[in-house]
């Protein structure tokens, strides 16, 4: 097993390039009335987009495969030490013998692998068996996340591939969100219906959404209302209406140069696509949908930033209802997945929301954010996250930059 991963991670290797080249050798055909170059280029990068996504399944499957052949020696170590009772040892080979059944059928047809179905339907002959204590020796830690979060069955089941066999790419998608409300569904809804003309699904149409005049037709950034209104749990236009009435305000300079306070609603954010959000505003966003207290968290050590809450903080922040708005960078040619500034091609800074904190069997902390840039829940590893919230393109002066949000205080007659 773990020689068949080393292939296909060699095979892997050998695949990545081909994208990068096929658009290169694409990029300076010459037009011909304006029609061959573009023509050529487009067909390039649909082809280079294919072998991307050939190598990114390749790679996904040597780490299934590894997982796989690291969760058959667990189960056999566990079983010779006497650590784990026989039954759950059996159990546990059992559960992956069933993956690795289902993983087979997956591989023999990796030329297309946009289909799931045997995989899933392996994991739900009886999902109940990864949640019952004394079974498995990782049912707690499923319990806790799938109570904690709510979780259907669907949902319970990729978070028990996630926990069985790690995360096998940086910003994988979740095929379940845990938001509801359209957010995390990619561009459907009224994030298709309302696109601002462009392939990001935060790109809006103001002007259609909203119905108010003088909004623009396109919209691109978005990041830090949608990342707020996400978690707030309003929908999309309702929570634009009332971002647009939010009293805030920035320094700005005035006639004679020098910056002094201007104070103005959301509006004027939304009518101009240039201006960003910071995180006052998005603070007094918060305080307009009821939750008026929050705190504003950033490092400025340019030469030795340090993270202002870890992954155990932010995990016991989450549990008590807090919301969470980290800053972090992203790559824009990779539909807008967190990069690290020193790896991404082009880099833009991003509002995500963080929704969860969890481990996995072999001790991976995962972190599970909204990224409204395509829509999605995405899954990333710690360090990983880590390093595209260090720093941002354009804010060098600003380290782990992170919105701290209290939980909304019922009224007095209600406790």
């Amino acid at each position: 097993m773990r020689e068949s991963a080393r292939r296909f991670r060699t095979a892997h290797q050998d695949l990545l390039p081909l994208g990068k080249e096929l658009r290169a050798a694409a990029a300076d055909a010459p037009s011909y009335d304006g029609q061959y170059g573009p023509w050529l280029r487009d067909l390039a990068d649909q082809r280079a987009s294919q072998v991307d996504e050939r190598a990114r399944a390749l790679e996904e499957m040597a780490g299934y495969l590894e997982a796989l052949a690291e969760a058959y020696d667990e189960a056999e170590r566990a079983a010779k030490s006497g650590a784990l009772a026989l039954g759950a040892a059996m159990l546990a080979m059992a559960e992956d013998a069933s993956r690795l059944r289902a993983l087979s059928g997956w591989l023999q047809r990796w030329r297309d692998p946009t289909g799931d179905e045997l995989w899933e339907r392996a994991l739900a002959n009886d999902p109940g068996l990864l949640l019952e204590d004394g079974w498995a020796p990782w049912a707690g830690e499923l319990r806790r996340s799938a109570e904690a979060l709510g979780l259907d069955p669907e949902a319970q089941q990729e978070l028990a591939r996630l926990y069985l066999l790690g995360l096998p790419r940086e910003g994988q998608a979740a095929a379940y969100p845990l938001l509801g409300r359209g957010y995390g569904l990619g561009m459907t809804d009224d994030w298709k219906t309302f696109n601002g003309g462009k392939d990001a699904a935060q790109y809006l149409n103001l002007y259609d959404l909203l119905g108010i005049r003088g909004l623009p037709t396109g919209h691109w950034n978005l990041c830090g209302q949608l990342a707020a209104i996400a978690v707030l749990g309003l929908h999309l236009k309702e929570g634009l209406l009332l971002f647009s009435r939010t009293s805030t305000g920035a320094m700005m300079a005035n006639e004679d140069g020098k910056l002094e306070w201007q104070s103005f609603t959301g509006e004027v954010i939304l009518r101009d696509p240039t201006m960003g959000t910071d995180a006052q505003q998005l603070a007094d966003f918060f305080g307009e949908a009821g939750r008026p207290h929050s705190t504003i968290l950033r490092a400025t050590d340019n030469l030795h930033p340090e993270p202002m809450a870890d992954a155990g903080t932010i995990r016991e922040w989450l549990g008590e209802d807090k919301a969470l708005v980290a800053l972090v960078n992203i790559d824009k040619t990779q539909h807008g997945l967190l990069r690290p500034l020193d790896q991404a091609t082009s880099s833009a800074a991003h509002w995500v929301s963080v929704l969860d904190v969890s481990e996995t069997r072999s001790g991976e902390t995962l972190v599970r954010v909204y990224n409204p840039y395509m829509n999605e829940e995405q899954f990333y590893s710690w360090d990983y996250f880590q390093a595209a919230w260090q720093s941002t393109k354009g804010n060098d002066y600003t380290h782990y930059a992170l919105l701290v949000v209290d939980p909304l205080t019922p009224p007095l007659d209600e406790r």
